[in-house]
Formats: C-alpha cells, sequence, structure tokens
C-alpha cells in the first residue's frame, strides 16, 4: 500500500497497484539496463544487478505511487504559481505581506534535509533573476514561516516546501518493500556489503568510492525514468529548480550513508587511508590540550580572554573595566565535535557552516558585554589559529575522515566556487598546523 504523507501540501493516498497504462515516456527498466551495462565493467554491483535481480524486476511503474507522486507535483506547481502572482503585488503596494500558517523555522526546515544555506541562495537567485542572494544566514536563523516575508522569502519557502516533501514523498514510497526501486537501492547496499565488509582495507577505498557514486548516479536516473520527471525539472526548470539532479543525489547519498554498513565501510576504509596523519594529529591534539588560547598565535582581538579584554579597554572609552572570565569559544567545541554523529555528508557540511556561524557570534557576544562594537573582518591566518585552538580543544581525532566524506560526497562545484571551499580550505589549513607543530 502507498504510504499517507502528511505534509503542507495535501497527497492524496492512492492504493499501490499496477495494470498495463504507460505512464513513463521512456522505458525506466530498458534505460537501467543500459545504464548498468556501460559500468558493469568497473562495477560488480552492476553485473550482478543484471544477471541476478534485472529480469526479475516488474517492468511496468506501480500506479498507486505514480499517481500520488504526480498529483502531489501538480498541487506544487499550481501553489508555486499561486505565491507568484500573490509576489507581485509587492511592487504596487509595498505594506503587503503574506503570511505563512506554519510556525516551523526555515533553518528548522533545512536542518531536516540536506540542503545548505548556500543552494537554497543560489536557487533564489535563479527564480529571481537577481545577482546577489536575497538570504543569508541570519536571515535564515531569525526568520518563522509564520512571520512576514517579502517576494523573494515567499519564492524560497514554496521551493524549501516543496522539496521537502516530495524528498519525503519519494524516501517513504521507496522503502516500501512492493516497490520496485527498493529492490534496486537494497540490492546495491547488500552487493556494497558483500564486496566490501570483510575487506576494509584502504586499497579498496577509491573502488568503493566509484561504485557509491556510480550507483547513485544510476539510482537517480531510474527515479526521473520511473515517475516520468522531465529533465528540464532535474535541470535548471523555473519552477522546482529546487528539485533537481543535484539536490537528488544529495538525497540519494543520504540514504545511503544512513544505512549503518555503507557509512562504516567507507569510514573504515578512510580511517586506514589516512592512518599515519590521524595517529600524529591525536598525539598533537593531546600534547596541545592544555595550551590557552594565547599559545595559537590569534591576533588579540580575537582570542576573547583578559588580553583582548586589555586591548578593547585601550581601543574603546566607553569598554567596561570588570573582566569576565570566561572559556573562549567554547560553545563552539561542541558544535564541531557534531561532525562524527553525523551521517549525511551534507550534515557533516552544515556542521562545520554553523561551528564558523558560532565563531562569529561568540566575537560579537565577547564585544557586545563590554559595550564595544566589533566591525572586523577575520583575515584567513586568523580564522586558521582559531580553528586550530577549537580542533584541539574538541579532540577530534578523526576530523580528516569527515572532511574525507564532505569532499567525495558533495558536488565539486559547491565546493569549488561556494564559500565552503574556503572553510574546508582553513580548517584543512589547521590541521596541517597542528601536525606540524613540534615538542
Amino acid at each position: 500500500m502507498g504510504t499517507q504523507h502528511s505534509s503542507p501540501i495535501n497527497f492524496a493516498c492512492v492504493s499501490c497497484q499496477s495494470n498495463d497504462n504507460e505512464f513513463a515516456s521512456i522505458d525506466w527498466k530498458k534505460q537501467l539496463q543500459r545504464e548498468c551495462e556501460q559500468i558493469k565493467d568497473r562495477c560488480k554491483w552492476a553485473k550482478y544487478f543484471i544477471s541476478q535481480v534485472y529480469s526479475g524486476l516488474k517492468s511496468q511503474p506501480i500506479e498507486g505511487y505514480i499517481i500520488q507522486f504526480q498529483s502531489a507535483n501538480q498541487q506544487y506547481k499550481s501553489q508555486f504559481l499561486k505565491n507568484s502572482r500573490k509576489s507581485q503585488s509587492y511592487s504596487s503596494n509595498p505594506n503587503f505581506s503574506i503570511k505563512q500558517s506554519s510556525e516551523t523555522s526555515i533553518k528548522q526546515l533545512i536542518l531536516n534535509t540536506d540542503l545548505t544555506i548556500q543552494q537554497l541562495e543560489i536557487q533564489t537567485n535563479t527564480i529571481l533573476n537577481k545577482q546577489e542572494a536575497s538570504v543569508s544566514l541570519q536571515i535564515i536563523e531569525k526568520k518563522k514561516i509564520s512571520e512576514s516575508f517579502d517576494k523573494e522569502d515567499e519564492l524560497l519557502i514554496s521551493q524549501l516546501l516543496y522539496y521537502v516533501d516530495m524528498i519525503k514523498l519519494l524516501k517513504q514510497q521507496i522503502s516500501n518493500q512492493d516497490h520496485q526501486l527498493n529492490v534496486i537501492l537494497h540490492f546495491f547496499i547488500d552487493s556494497f556489503k558483500r564486496q566490501y565488509n570483510m575487506d576494509r582495507c584502504s586499497k579498496q577505498l577509491d573502488h568503493a568510492v566509484t561504485d557509491l557514486k556510480e550507483f547513485s548516479k544510476v539510482f537517480q536516473s531510474c527515479i526521473q525514468n520511473y515517475y516520468s520527471i522531465e529533465k528540464t525539472q532535474m535541470s535548471t526548470g523555473l519552477v522546482t529548480d529546487l528539485f533537481n539532479r543535484e539536490t537528488m543525489l544529495t538525497a540519494i547519498y543520504s540514504m545511503l550513508f544512513q544505512k549503518e554498513i555503507t557509512y562504516q565501510i567507507i569510514y573504515d576504509m578512510t580511517l586506514e587511508y589516512l592512518r599515519k596523519d590521524i595517529d600524529k594529529l591525536k598525539t598533537n591534539i593531546e600534547k596541545c590540550y592544555n595550551h590557552e588560547v594565547d599559545f595559537y598565535e590569534i591576533n588579540v582581538k580575537y582570542r576573547l580572554n583578559k588580553s583582548t579584554h586589555s586591548y578593547l579597554l585601550k581601543k574603546y572609552s566607553n569598554c567596561e573595566i570588570n573582566y569576565r572570565e570566561g572559556i573562549p569559544y567554547h560553545k563552539c567545541f561542541k558544535l564541531l565535535a557534531q561532525i562524527k554523529e553525523k551521517q549525511s555528508p551534507q550534515q557533516k557540511l552544515k556542521a562545520l557552516i554553523y561551528c564558523l556561524e558560532k565563531i562569529i557570534k561568540q566575537i560579537k557576544h565577547f564585544y557586545n558585554i563590554y559595550g564595544c562594537e566589533y566591525d572586523f573582518q577575520i583575515e584567513s591566518a586568523d580564522l586558521i589559529s582559531i580553528y586550530m585552538y577549537i580542533i584541539i580543544k574538541s579532540q577530534l581525532f578523526d576530523l580528516q575522515v569527515h572532511l574525507y566524506f564532505i569532499e567525495h560526497f558533495i558536488n565539486t562545484n559547491q565546493i569549488n566556487y561556494g564559500p565552503y571551499g574556503y572553510y574546508l580550505t582553513s580548517i584543512n589549513a589547521a590541521i596541517k598546523m597542528i601536525l606540524l607543530q613540534q615538542n
């Protein structure tokens, strides 16, 4: 039976039964076979899939699933166009605002997905044809859907709600045992386990990563063909461009790594691959752990200790005289440590993002409690030193393993051309500085 879906969009629950009607413009099963044939020489799972599983799959998509998906898709388009028309009234009536009934914050929605802020900013720009992003971390954090929004926010929310709903619906459907895509997904996971579970050596890492990436591409294409999702929708379509090929791959990686065996195999292989550096990192972290923040050559403006307070007393005439004892950046330790609790690569990246957010907030808070205004831009060298201090105090001995997940299972354009590339470069530089520490 199809799964009842609860969301801001009303999805009708349709009983899942198959008949002779043709739903897909592309024969999803034949296309799946062609794609597996192309990679079977370098991916054993594809070869085994063709010989062991393919013939047993039903060719016809299950009617209930298709109707439910297409109904949800159509409802979204109607809702989006309705919101778009409403947003046009902003130009004629600047006092007009749109209220959303949901009390869920935008940030909470993002936390519950595998999206990052940058992806939302890019998609918002695409929709509005603007040069600069209208959504920032600060706006995301402060606003709630129950509050008033301008037209950019309204369209963004519409995009975000759609992505959350559709990915949730797909995951619910694919989790049903009678779904053909469930058979494909579990075959791959079982095949991956048989091939690598007993041989988790670092020499196998490249092959295992290739298998995961190739399967994810094939599975994304399979979903697209199974549900007859338009190719334009899987690229940069006007209405549904947040629900695209890149974000679909992100969701698939999340599905794969939510399986403990899949995640643990890659983790163990990477741990062995980086063993020499990890052991040295652990040794140096333990040696440096008891050092205070002054040891790390952080600019006095950012040490957030008595030295920074002395600097403020000299620079600001209104600075409060009494110093308050505290541990610099203590709230960042736990945030960065969350990276090891997350199995999704995007969730690991979010841990880095929120840690950087908290660094900025801790600096501003320190200045504010002494009645001073923070108006600096942190230089790269200072950020690297701050990261060194936080990594050591967090005692993240295996941090490089988690960065490996981010660097190998997140879209390269997002890393190379977005701000996250800067974050990763800075934290990798901090790790190298820790490794270079001498007695």
